[in-house]
């Protein structure tokens, strides 16, 4: 698989046979880690709090994609999400650090 980088010039175009999977998508996840009283937490995309009190950012993230892995089955599982439109796409991101 071909990691594809997301440009943000005018009238940039994605290379064909790709999808954008980043956060501002049907395939983003939507939980996100934030630094909260010292700590670092998980939210969701209505700024609920899932796990508090975390020690370190990178434990955080790691909360974080166990969530979203949950969160994009249980949607593929339900039928609101169809893996197929992915199969045999490139993948591009935009990183958000």
């Amino acid at each position: 698989m071909i990691r594809v980088q997301r440009k943000r010039t005018k009238g940039y175009k994605l290379p064909d046979n790709t999808k954008c999977v980043n956060r501002g998508t049907k395939w983003g996840n939507p939980f996100k880690v934030v630094e909260h009283r010292g700590g670092w937490c998980v939210i969701d995309i209505n700024g609920v709090e899932l796990a508090n009190g975390v020690a370190t950012k990178d434990e955080a993230a790691g909360v974080a994609v166990k969530y979203y892995i949950t969160w994009l089955d249980r949607q593929i599982l339900d039928g609101r999400l169809n893996i197929e439109e992915l199969r045999g796409k490139f993948k591009s991101t935009i990183p958000y650090y």
